[in-house]
């Protein structure tokens, strides 16, 4: 789990399709699974990488700030 600046992603892997209160399925084998909450714990958003047969999510970063407009 990580925090940002409007709430926190949290991530894992998957193995299963839609139900319940997952909104993504699996394309292939083991696929990254990520949530995103505002600061209040609701959901935000779901979605799903699929990079081939077995995925797994070792570690997350946020990257911030403004892009630079220096050439």
């Amino acid at each position: 789990m990580v925090f940002t600046s409007s709430g926190y992603i949290i991530g894992g892997e998957s193995r299963s399709e839609k139900s319940g209160n997952k909104t993504v399925g699996i394309e292939e084998g083991t696929d990254v699974w990520l949530i995103s909450l505002n600061t209040k714990g609701d959901q935000q958003w779901q979605k799903s990488y699929n990079f081939k047969n077995r995925d797994i999510l070792m570690g997350m970063n946020v990257i911030s700030g403004k892009p630079s407009t220096d050439n």
